[in-house]
């Protein structure tokens, strides 16, 4: 079996995502210099997410109708032509707040129907290339943190070379090269036929009752709406308040997001070379034990920048298993005809606590202060990780999946 077609589509991968950190940093700044209102901030940021998550959540079946190649082709061409946009018209002076909201809005949208897409799409290569399902989902997620990593400080040092605005075309031009590989890299994926495209409503309804109707995957959706909430305000909220109130030096929050990111990537490559020698359950409930709250219980118990920062670093080896093993078990329990629409649903889902995240987190100090705010935290990121340890229903994570029990595509995984 040829490797190029999963080679292509990680390279896609890495190029779009790559470009997409760019603007997670210039598109803030860009706004922040511009206007000096970090409302007005915030509000284009909920622009983008908010559209990237309805489009997960109801654009599956659209996915499914006009076919996944074609739609992940199709988004990341209209992203570069919308990112393109935003240089474009502010280097003209029509760059109106009103317009550059309507802008990251439909790129937020194309962006949420291209990761739908890519889903359904990646398992489908990993299958035609011959690899193992957790070595593959452990290099995608390997390239997420990786452009994480590199992606801010590289931003960083763009905006002072070319100013916000530009760097955005970098991000135009890493769609566009990504929609040209991907292309290529996704010729053998499958198309739709007229004969079997359902109307949007019933589709959409297939797939809410495939997962609702899946304990294992209800649990593990509101599993992680609690952790994405409580990870969330650990890192938009009591990080920056321990950070002022234990070391009142800015530059340090750099350093405890580094430290979870390089052990992120490390542990990344570690969980390549073991993923499929290791139990899924057990590997994930223990790493999950790890990742979590033991970040909250030690900035609670300590001022010390190096015992925090040890913490972080084994926390990111272990949070490097997790979404390979969650993708894993998801695209071998879920029937490849519909999991474009049911990922989409669980990926919305798990975002839920997302959004809220941050203002709890708001709430949380000033009710409790920073000490009982990252107790109480840390204590909610116990109790979810601590449900595959006492629920029966997660021994199904390590049981083949009775709808391909002998394919490759279940993993290698006991």
């Amino acid at each position: 079996m040829s490797r190029l077609p999963l080679a292509g589509f990680l390279t896609a991968h890495t190029i779009s995502a790559t470009g997409s950190r760019l603007t997670l940093v210039a598109l803030p700044w860009l706004v922040l210099s511009t206007t000096g209102s970090a409302t007005r901030t915030g509000v284009v940021a909920f622009a983008e997410l908010s559209l990237y998550v309805a489009a997960g959540a109801f654009g599956a079946p659209l996915v499914d109708r006009f076919g996944r190649r074609r739609v992940a082709v199709g988004a990341q061409l209209f992203s570069a032509a919308a990112i393109a946009c935003v240089p474009l018209l502010y280097d003209g002076g029509n760059l109106h707040f009103g317009v550059l909201l309507g802008i990251v809005a439909l790129a937020g949208l194309a962006q949420g129907f291209a990761s739908s897409a890519d889903r359904v799409l990646l398992p489908e290569m990993i299958e035609a290339s011959g690899a193992s399902m957790e070595r593959s989902l452990s290099v995608y997620d390997g390239v997420d943190r990786l452009a994480g990593l590199l992606g801010a400080p590289l931003a960083g040092l763009l905006i002072v070379w070319m100013g916000a605005a530009h760097v955005l075309w970098l991000d135009a031009l890493s769609f566009a090269l990504s929609a040209v590989i991907l292309a290529y890299a996704t010729r053998s994926a499958a198309t739709p036929s007229t004969s079997e495209r359902e109307p949007y409503l019933r589709a959409l309804r297939t797939g809410a009752k495939f997962l609702f109707t899946d304990r294992l995957l209800m649990n593990l959706c509101l599993m992680l709406i609690f952790t994405n909430m409580a990870a969330q305000a650990f890192t938009v909220v009591f990080v920056p308040v321990w950070i002022r109130d234990s070391i009142g030096d800015p530059a340090a929050l750099g350093t405890i997001s580094a430290a979870f990111g390089v052990a992120a990537v490390c542990g990344n490559v570690l969980f390549t070379w073991l993923g499929p020698r290791l139990p899924r359950r057990w590997t994930f409930a223990i790493c999950f034990l790890i990742a979590g709250s033991p970040r909250f219980f030690a900035m609670a118990a300590t001022d010390d920048l190096v015992a925090v920062l040890i913490v972080s670093f084994g926390s990111g080896l272990a949070t490097a298993a997790l979404n390979p093993i969650i993708s894993a078990v998801s695209y071998a329990r879920i029937p490849s005809e519909l999991q474009a629409r049911v990922l989409s649903l669980t990926g919305a889902l798990s975002w839920l606590g997302i959004p809220v995240g941050a203002l709890l987190g708001g709430l949380a100090v000033s009710g409790f202060g920073p000490t009982g705010a990252l107790l109480v935290g840390g204590t909610v990121y116990l109790a979810a990780t601590i449900l595959p340890f006492a629920q029966r229903i997660w021994r199904d994570m390590d049981r083949p999946s009775t709808k391909e029990p002998e394919r490759r595509l279940a993993g290698t995984a006991a």
